[in-house]
């Protein structure tokens, strides 16, 4: 008896989130199904391989599958005078809410085209076993590129400032709580998220920052906060298990 397919997990909101970005883009309605943005796409998230579990490598996130989710945005577009697919799921549902009015289509598009480029840069390889594989790393490359800056300062001040408070710098997502954790590198480790637009939404000039926009996070919070382009707040309530270490009023 042969071996069942593995079953592909369902789209993270990530994954819809750069679905949602080419819907868009491809200018919404009916899907030109040969576009080749909709095969780029499917290779894309077929190699970023973001899901713990396994799946159908002949099935995952291919072309026809991302075709089904662009047709699933369709049914929600009133533009639209077609059907579209309507086995929808609550995250297509909400990023579709989230992210329809037009003002903030340019903040997801810059924010896809940031996850683009990290995931493509990445090139972790294809959906599938890869016992025995090598990968050349160490190699020396070099790059010219326009930099925006955050404000050390700022950055320094937060953590005094709330370290003065309460006597400690906690994880404001999961309430990790980093001092006596590592030894001479507790203040040093905790990051701090901005609340306020991302420096790719400001303009040239830059803009000013406030203590209380500011929010002190661990790494791994920080990564899921831009991932899927939340707030804090949005991201301590949607937490699925309890943390093994003591919160407090995180």
């Amino acid at each position: 008896m042969g071996r069942m397919p593995a079953r592909n997990p369902p789209w993270s909101r990530e994954e819809s989130l750069l679905a949602l970005d080419l819907y868009l883009t491809l200018g919404g309605g009916r899907v030109p199904e040969g576009d080749p943005r909709v095969e780029a796409l499917s290779d894309l998230l077929r190699r970023a391989a973001v899901h713990s579990h396994s799946a159908d490598p002949g099935t995952f996130r291919n072309r026809a599958g991302v075709i089904m989710k662009l047709k699933n945005f369709a049914s929600l577009d009133e533009d639209y005078a077609g059907a579209g697919l309507r086995n929808l799921s609550k995250t297509d549902a909400s990023v579709w809410e989230e992210y329809r009015g037009r003002e903030s289509r340019a903040r997801l598009h810059a924010w896809a085209e940031t996850v683009r480029a990290e995931l493509l840069q990445a090139d972790v390889g294809t959906v599938g076993p890869d016992e025995g594989a090598e990968y050349r790393e160490g190699r020396i490359t070099s790059a010219v590129h326009r930099r925006r800056e955050r404000n050390l300062t700022a950055v320094r001040r937060k953590k005094e400032a709330v370290k003065a408070s309460s006597g400690e710098l906690r994880c404001e997502v999961c309430g990790f709580a980093f001092d006596g954790q590592f030894e001479r590198a507790d203040a040093g480790l905790i990051e701090c998220h901005h609340l306020k637009a991302d420096v790719h939404e400001m303009g040239p000039d830059g803009a000013t920052t406030r203590l209380e926009d500011l929010a002190l996070v661990c790494a791994n919070c920080h990564r899921v906060l831009h991932a899927l382009a939340a707030t804090p707040a949005d991201l301590r309530a949607a937490v699925r298990h309890p943390f093994p270490w003591d919160c407090g009023s995180a």
